[in-house]
């Protein structure tokens, strides 16, 4: 599972139970963020491994054997909860230290053309996407391996 998505499988449990205290709160109707069929464990899961690599869905689909359609609402669903419960670990440009030296980079991950989504158009790319933008430390991971 870390190959595929970047993840131990209980760092995978910490992030799903991090993701359901999340939707809870944010609850207003009855209806799940994810896929039934899928439930938020492997929702989230299908989430980190698209997010990862950019896989196609159909691949994923195939991969965890539901269809398309299932793999893209759990996308959908999860990636919102994600940066929502994920938010309060990701520094600001403010909060980096000035003492420390990082790598920063950035990139274009396409999708398809949303006509109602003008934002995702690239005028350097010439074509849509999202801009995904990344800083690391130069520092090795020293947390605790499995």
């Amino acid at each position: 599972m870390y190959y595929t998505t970047g993840f131990r499988r209980d760092e995978i449990q910490d992030l799903v139970a991090i993701v359901y205290e999340q939707d809870q709160r944010d609850a207003t109707e009855a209806c799940l963020s994810w896929p039934p069929v899928l439930g938020l464990f492997w929702s989230v899961v299908i989430t980190l491994a698209y997010l990862r690599g950019n896989r196609v869905q159909w691949e994923l689909a195939e991969t965890y054997g539901v269809s398309q359609s299932t793999v893209s609402r759990a996308i959908t669903g999860v990636t919102p909860l994600l940066a929502q419960a994920l938010r309060s670990v990701v520094p600001t440009a403010e909060e980096l230290r000035a003492d420390r030296q990082y790598i920063i980079d950035g990139t274009l991950l396409p999708c398809w053309s949303w006509a109602a989504v003008p934002g995702l158009w690239s005028g350097k790319h010439r074509t849509t996407g999202v801009v995904v933008q990344v800083a690391a430390t130069l520092e090795a991971y020293s947390g605790p391996v499995k």
